[in-house]
């Protein structure tokens, strides 16, 4: 199994105090990293050890909160084919390598668990707006893909005239010079989604996606700026915002974060939730590169020893 991680784990004697969240990415890290079936008795057993819990039967009660919420996540995220959990266990139904998109995002967070940074997150986050984007394909959208990276450096006006030209809006004359600074480069704003009907006009769904890939998502949710973006471009109807992170969220705190977005959501769970005709929703290219981001990171943890493969 995996140790435990460094975040969201607190004693408990009288209440239960540690993080449901994080302790369900960590047996599900265990299960999917570790190649190992991972038994409630292994998860209660190692609670007891480190001193979580110091009743056994106070520490089913949790491991059994636990299995509700890994239950919910295979249900929600249509994981049967990446984990198989029963009354006594969980293991990984297949190599990780065969659900790189969920393994990508599963790493993202066991990253921020176990207080394990990058020395530059622009791949991280170029990778997840490609993931975002063959998603939200999937899922039936038109994508136009705006967010600033290291191999595309348009500044601002050019992503303007893009998107003015996707939409088939007007740009606002002098919008650009006179609300934004010359050096900017996106305005929060990484995807351009939409639903258009045959006659191409106006009127119909349209979403500004943020993709945020890190620790510090709960600080992304108010971008993009919806009213900067409307002094920019003269919309036929205002977009609507929307927000991916590879974090699973819990019910409550999806309808949460829903509220703060004040729109769209895609959490780990939806995006790898595409529908059964979609197989085949990453490019060959894109799979290639997320299972090599990942293998180098899941080694890398290993290295540290933030990683313990379980043996047997």
């Amino acid at each position: 199994m995996l140790p435990l991680p460094s975040k969201g784990v607190r004693p408990s004697a009288e209440k239960h105090n540690s993080r449901v969240d994080v302790l369900a990415d960590w047996i599900e890290g265990s299960a999917v990293f570790g190649e190992a079936r991972i038994s409630v008795a292994d998860i209660k057993d190692g609670l007891c050890e480190h001193e979580v819990y110091t009743s056994q039967d106070f520490a089913a009660e949790f491991v059994e909160i636990l299995w509700q919420e890994l239950r919910r996540r295979i249900n929600r995220g249509k994981l049967l084919a990446t984990l198989a959990i029963d009354g006594r266990g969980i293991q990984a139904a297949g190599p990780w390598q065969d659900s790189p998109a969920y393994a990508f995002c599963l790493i993202l967070a066991l990253k921020d668990w176990y207080s394990v940074g990058e020395r530059d997150y622009t791949e991280q986050g170029e990778l997840f707006e490609k993931l975002t984007e063959r998603s939200l394909q999937a899922h039936g959208w038109r994508l136009l893909r705006t967010g600033w990276s290291a191999t595309k450096v348009n500044r601002l006006r050019s992503t303007v005239e893009a998107i003015a030209a996707h939409l088939g809006e007007p740009e606002i004359a002098g919008g650009v010079g006179r609300w934004t600074k010359p050096d900017a480069k996106d305005a929060g704003l990484d995807l351009v989604c939409d639903r258009p009907f045959a006659d191409e006009r106006g009127g119909r769904p349209l979403f500004f996606v943020q993709c945020a890939s890190g620790a510090d998502w709960g600080q992304k949710v108010y971008t993009p700026d919806l009213r900067l973006w409307g002094q920019l471009i003269d919309f036929s109807n205002s977009p609507i915002r929307g927000f991916a992170l590879p974090y699973a969220l819990g019910d409550d705190d999806f309808r949460r974060t829903v509220s703060r977005v004040n729109g769209m959501v895609l959490d780990r769970l939806r995006l790898v939730a595409v529908s059964e005709e979609a197989d085949d929703w990453l490019t060959a290219e894109l799979e290639s590169e997320l299972v090599g981001w990942v293998r180098s990171r899941v080694d890398d943890l290993q290295r540290r020893g933030a990683v313990g493969v379980r043996e047997g």
